[in-house]
């Protein structure tokens, strides 16, 4: 497939990075993928529905982690995904932790506008729950960009009232 193929496919949202290690450019569309601490137990839902997924999760943290629940406050966790087979944690200034670790940065030159060469405004990448889909459909709600917490109580609260 030719570059203008390749931007064709991937629409007005193509970024274009060079890896750090060897030097390959990668031209993709990246989005921003926000990942709630502990919503890895979805795995263990034996309901596969999407409204089965959010239950079984907020079991899991009102059992394991009432303090969030209390709060209102579940630790958001953001990664840069995207096509094809990116997968990092977004750069150390976006994070909420202070865990010292590897990034995209740290694999990838810093993105830029693959027509217009304009740097990667981290802040505008779209936000798409691509890895618990069924559990992003139960919650329904998405986060901003790099939002520190998502307010899980607040969001069931709610959605029944």
């Amino acid at each position: 497939m030719d570059e203008a193929q390749r931007r064709s496919r991937l629409g007005d949202r193509a970024w274009r990075f060079r890896s750090r290690e060897d030097g390959l450019e990668h031209l993709a569309t990246l989005w921003l993928y926000p990942e709630l601490e502990c919503s890895s137990c979805v795995d263990d839902a034996d309901d596969q529905s999407g409204p089965g997924h959010l239950a079984y999760y907020v079991n899991y943290v009102k059992r394991n982690y009432r303090q969030w629940w209390d709060a209102d406050a579940v630790p958001i966790y953001w990664f840069v995904r995207g096509d094809p087979r990116v997968c990092e944690d977004a750069p150390n200034d976006y994070r909420h932790h202070d865990l010292p670790g590897e990034n995209f940065l740290t694999f990838f030159t810093p993105p830029v506008d693959a027509k217009t060469g304009e740097p990667l405004n981290w802040w505008r990448l779209p936000v798409r729950n691509t890895r618990f889909p069924e559990l992003a459909r139960g919650l329904g709600w998405l986060p901003s960009p790099f939002q520190r917490f998502a307010p899980l109580r607040s969001i069931i609260t709610n959605a029944v009232a």
